[in-house]
């Protein structure tokens, strides 16, 4: 699955003048952005934003009143609207108003200049470029997934190199797992904008499921497949996607010098991805190629085992062309956006440290407690990836974000192993909290 996928939504601005403007006078703050006209040059539409900490009733109205249409706006939402009014000159210009007063209350008016050219009806047809001037949600947020996973598969083939049971008098690692161990990994991700201003909320999914095997002393093997389902909603519903897909590809790992070893994952995703920008819908599919590496070493300190990690993820993703179409609930105009097919590259390193101890309860029950930080830095990520804020400006997420994990293991029995964590992974990151939520098990076969 393109599972940073954050995911992409894209809202069609193409206004060079700010869209969004308030009126201190009508204490409500909004704004109004001329989209583009259709190709039957019948209609123009246009998109309304309320800012405002409350739903109100709002008016979109042509500068000649021939075009006038009262609706309601939900606080921190958005609206696509289609006027019968197509003109080039003031009579053309629209007006956007907060009408819950005793009078309306203008917020912001724009002229029909610069836009697209809107195909409608059944045929898909033209519109030039992309929804590519604000995104909501980027697919960062899915294209991480694997690195999660990169990183998660490491800690298991870690496992592979250490005593099921017990650590040596020396503490080194041992090589004397053998055969086939077959482990699952659960993970839950939940996003939430502390500004509730935005009212965005994401909730991530993912099961990864792999087998692997001692090649040759020191070497080892295997096969690991993700299953993912990504939930996006933004602006009090105006924004919604949904996200499923899977990732696949076989991982390996050596042990050098006694104390150090590197593993790597590479891999194909693929992802459908429907989105929803208020009665505009999408769907498209996406391709992501992908490599996870990492490179672990073991130093220890009175009961305390350090585990530095470092690791790089690089993806390659390519989506294919695809479609928003719709039709207006109050006019009944039917219109095709095609949006064309596009790729870019991502790729991140992670810096991260893990502190456990090791408490043997039983000869067949040990019990590990650990903690885990991480500093993650994006190296590359899509030009586009900006964030519509709360007062409509536009915003660059940080590239550095912070990670802090709390988790056990529990070893039984030589041939079961069970994993539980929580983890706060968005210090850096103002205005979210990201949470990550991960429960696995391994099980030796023979």
């Amino acid at each position: 699955m393109n599972s940073h996928l954050k995911l992409i939504f894209l809202l069609y601005l193409l206004s060079a003048s700010p869209i969004f403007a308030g009126n201190g006078d009508c204490g409500i703050f909004g704004g109004l952005s001329y989209i583009g006209k259709t190709s039957d040059n019948s209609s123009s539409v246009w998109f309304v934003f309320n800012n405002f900490k409350a739903s109100s009733d709002f008016r979109l109205e042509s500068q000649d009143a021939s075009y006038s249409n009262d609706f309601q706006l939900n606080s921190n939402s958005f609206k696509i609207k289609i006027s019968n009014k197509v003109s080039t000159g003031s009579d053309g210009d629209h007006i956007f108003y907060e009408n819950s007063g005793n009078a309306p209350c203008a917020i912001d008016t724009k002229s029909q200049e610069g836009g697209i050219t809107i195909p409608v009806g059944g045929g898909s047809g033209g519109g030039n470029g992309g929804l590519g001037e604000i995104v909501v949600a980027s697919q960062q947020e899915l294209l991480k997934t694997s690195n999660y996973h990169g990183r998660s598969i490491s800690r298991r083939v870690l496992q592979n190199y250490l005593g099921r049971n017990q650590i040596d008098s020396d503490r080194v690692l041992k090589t004397d797992t053998h055969g086939l161990r077959l482990w699952a990994d659960t993970r839950l991700l939940e996003s939430t904008d502390t500004d509730q201003d935005r009212g965005r909320m994401t909730s991530q999914k993912s099961l990864l499921i792999g087998a692997d095997t001692e090649l040759k002393n020191e070497v080892y093997a295997g096969m690991a497949l993700s299953l993912e389902d990504l939930k996006d909603n933004a602006f009090s519903g105006a924004a919604l996607a949904d996200s499923d897909g899977w990732n696949i590809g076989p991982y390996a790992s050596i042990l050098f010098q006694d104390r150090w070893f590197f593993d790597f994952w590479i891999g194909l995703g693929k992802a459908n991805v429907n989105s929803n920008l208020d009665w505009l819908n999408g769907e498209f599919d996406s391709t992501r190629y992908f490599l996870s590496s990492n490179l672990t070493t073991q130093f220890y300190w009175n009961d305390l085992t350090l585990v530095p990690k470092a690791t790089f993820y690089f993806a390659h993703i390519e989506n294919d062309s695809y479609t928003y179409s719709g039709t207006d609930p109050d006019t009944s105009t039917s219109v095709n956006i095609k949006i064309g097919s596009d790729n870019y590259r991502y790729s991140s390193l992670t810096l991260s440290n893990e502190f456990n101890r090791i408490f043997e309860i039983t000869s067949k029950f040990n019990f590990k407690g650990y903690i885990v930080a991480a500093m993650n830095a994006d190296l590359i990520r899509p030009a586009d990836d900006i964030q519509l804020l709360k007062d409509a400006s536009v915003d660059t997420p940080n590239r550095f974000s912070g990670e802090l994990y709390l988790g056990a293991s529990f070893y039984i029995f030589e041939a079961l192993e069970l994993d539980a964590s929580v983890g706060y992974i968005s210090f850096f990151q103002n205005d979210y909290d990201n949470w990550s939520y991960r429960l696995s098990a391994d099980i030796f076969v023979f």
